[in-house]
Formats: structure tokens, sequence, C-alpha cells
């Protein structure tokens, strides 16, 4: 199942030149975040940086599904608006008029640009304020996002035979995060792909690698046969039976070579697999 995890970063007056570049504005002197002030511009950006957006996002592709922001600011006058901007567009403004600091939240930011952003988007806080005298200042700002982060399991499929190991790249992968689940065969094995249940009749991929973008929990099961050591003939060719099943009390069950009763006549059934495109066949005893 599904788990969420939140990831945090806050930018003060004590970090913000460590997590940070300014574009017109000023950074960090011990007293706030970042500042536009008595530089001819009415509006300037604080970056995060690398490294920031590494301590936010838990993996390079993870990618978030919504986010809470939190901004404390003041100016000496006029009118100053702050934005939380992802690719140059807004998803939080607050609309500064007090002397004093003051917090500005919004809980449960939903947008494509958040649910469509990794390491690699630019994240922004801009300053836009109404005059260029006014001493406009971020003293701190924070940002929770929230992950999905998901559970891969593989199984052997229910009367698999001749898979001798699988793989799993990544168990826990966040959601965006990619995945590869790899299988290795005995010899002579023959492959028939990953399924979504153990009898395999849902089938996620053919690829001995699956490699899949996660988006969800995931359980595959690798199903494989050597085949069951009886064959037959059908129009000259021998194939060999991958399964064996047995009417018992009307119904079904699967069995062994060895629980084959030799000394009972056998019907043979033939079963064609949409999967494989091929025949296969079951011994009945009826």
């Amino acid at each position: 199942m599904a788990t969420v995890e939140k990831r945090t970063i806050n930018i003060n007056e004590d970090n913000a030149a460590e997590l940070c570049w300014a574009d017109t504005l000023e950074l960090e002197d011990g007293s706030y975040a970042f500042r536009l002030y008595l530089d001819g511009e009415t509006d300037g950006w604080a970056h995060l940086n690398d490294a920031a957006k590494a301590e936010l996002y838990p993996t390079a592709t993870a990618r978030p599904f919504k986010l809470d922001s939190y901004i404390t600011a003041s100016r000496s006058g006029g009118t100053m608006y702050v934005t939380l901007e992802l690719e140059g567009t807004a998803v939080h403004e607050a609309k500064i008029t007090s002397i004093s600091k003051k917090e500005h939240s919004q809980l449960d930011i939903t947008h494509d640009l958040i649910s469509g952003s990794t390491r690699a988007t630019d994240i922004a806080w801009q300053i836009d304020g109404s005059s260029t005298v006014s001493d406009f200042r971020v003293d701190s700002t924070t940002i929770d996002m929230y992950f999905n982060r998901y559970e891969v399991q593989g199984f052997k499929a229910n009367r698999a035979k001749g898979v001798k190991d699988f793989h799993i790249s990544n168990t826990n992968p966040y959601h965006g995060d990619i995945v590869e689940v790899t299988v290795e065969l005995e010899e002579g094995a023959k492959w028939y792909g990953w399924y979504a249940d153990p009898e395999h009749t849902v089938l996620l991929s053919a690829d001995m690698n699956m490699v899949f973008e996660s988006g969800n929990d995931v359980v595959a099961y690798a199903y494989a046969t050597l085949g069951t050591g009886l064959h037959f003939k059908l129009g000259g060719q021998w194939f060999s039976s991958i399964e064996i099943m047995r009417k018992v009390n009307g119904q079904w069950t699967y069995i062994e070579k060895s629980d084959v009763d030799t000394s009972v006549p056998y019907v043979l059934w033939l079963l064609y697999n949409q999967t494989s495109g091929t025949l296969e066949n079951s011994i009945n005893t009826e």
C-alpha cells in the first residue's frame, strides 16, 4: 500500500546564500532571507539551487502530488507581493502590507507543475514591490512537499518452473521513479512473462527485463515452464506438455508427472495459449 512522505525545506537568514541564487535581489544579511531594496528594481527572484532541491526531492525523478507553502515577510512602505513560482508560474501568492513580520500560508496546493516537477524544475520566490525605495523583505519561507511511495514485489507464479531468481532494482520507489524487474531462468526454461496475478492470466510484460515508471503498488509474478516430461504427437510433430490436470470430484486439479496413473486410459485435451500463440495440452483421466 502506498505511503505518503513529507519533505521540508526552510529558507531563512542563516542559509539563504547557501541554498539559493539571486536575480536582482539580496540574499541574507543575518536578519532576512532575501530582500529588494534601493537597487533600482521593483521585482527580483530567489531561486533554489541544486543542493536545495536535492534536499527537497528524495530522488532525481520523484514527483510530489501537493505542497504547502509558508511565507513570512514585511515591508517598510508601499505594497509588495511574494509569489512561489515553479517554472515561472505562481502557485502561491501573498500580499504583504505589514511593517512587522507576518506569516502567510497556503496548504494542500495542487497544480500540474507541482505533480510534474522534479529536481530539474526551477523553483523560485519573486518579490514584486510597488516602489524602488521601500525595503521589501522575506524573512523566511518554507515548502512542505508530499510524495507517494510505493511497494514493488516479485513472486513466482503458480506452477512456474525454471525461474531461477529475479531482481527488483527499487522495491520502494517514489512516484515517478524508474523500476526494473529482471528474471534469471534455468537452462531450457521457456519464458512467458510477468503477470499481475499468480494464475498468470493478466500479462504485465512479456519482456524478461520489465521496466516501468512507478505510479502505484506493483506485484509481479514470473511465469516460465520447463515442461512436465510428457510429450504428445500432433500432425507428425512432437509437443511437450506444459501442465497436467486431473478431475477429482468434479474439480480440475493440477498434478505432476509422477501422479499420472498409467493403468487408466487418458483423453488428450488441447488448449490454445493466446499469449504465446502455441498449442498446449492437459491430460484428462475421465
